[in-house]
């Protein structure tokens, strides 16, 4: 449930773009914006903002790059340390990208199987494994992978304005310009939830997502 009828932080411009999950939230703020943006292009991100993903794989598509072209930015220490930790699950007794891809097929089929079974949420199971394979796809060597992860280590929390997150760390944060990677995921997984408690929770985040905004929220589609 939503309380709040009334937002004294996002213009209403914004506020607009919540009103599918908050039909009676109103604003008083105006002078806002939101923009669109071909996530298939380059973009050139301010130095400050919040680049917001409902999953993983595009926070780490995003580092990549950043890391390729000597960029500034900031990931969280704790997004980087469940990283290493999945990493170092596909990574035992492998020689080869090929080995990774291997053990992930069979730890994504298990986890799935397990989760099914119990009638779990798979969209975290999901999430995990398609960050892990963006990382190999992204590599060209198991070193390629090794370096992108100390590299990443560099911009652990680090003094950048320019910060990459998920949804759920960007609770109770805000910035005047926020990047919302990918929006339509949350109605994907809102589609394939098994319960209506998942289906709000998918509103949730994506209330969150775009309320982080204080000036400009621009949806990277």
């Amino acid at each position: 449930d939503y309380e709040l009828t009334e937002s004294f932080r996002c213009p209403q411009e914004i506020i607009s773009t919540i009103k599918h999950i908050v039909p009676a939230m109103t604003s008083n703020k105006t002078g806002g914006e939101v923009d669109t943006a071909d996530g298939n292009r380059d973009i050139d991100f301010p130095d400050e903002c919040f680049i917001i993903s409902r999953t993983n794989s595009n926070l780490v598509k995003l580092a990549y790059k950043f890391i390729q072209d000597n960029s500034h930015f900031s990931i969280g220490g704790t997004f980087i340390a469940q990283l290493k930790r999945d990493l170092n699950r596909v990574f035992k007794g492998s020689v080869s990208l090929t080995g990774m891809r291997e053990n992930i097929a069979e730890q994504y089929e298990r986890e799935i199987t397990k989760a099914k079974g119990n009638k779990w949420s798979v969209s975290s199971i999901e999430n995990k494994y398609d960050s892990l394979l963006a990382i190999i796809n992204l590599a060209t060597s198991i070193e390629d992978i090794n370096i992108f992860v100390k590299n990443l280590a560099i911009h652990s929390d680090s003094a950048s304005c320019r910060k990459l997150m998920t949804i759920h760390a960007a609770k109770g944060l805000e910035c005047p310009t926020v990047y919302f990677i990918k929006p339509d995921i949350c109605a994907y997984f809102k589609e394939r939830a098994q319960s209506e408690w998942e289906k709000q929770q998918e509103d949730n985040l994506y209330y969150v997502a775009c309320t982080r905004a204080l000036q400009t929220l621009t949806f990277v589609k």
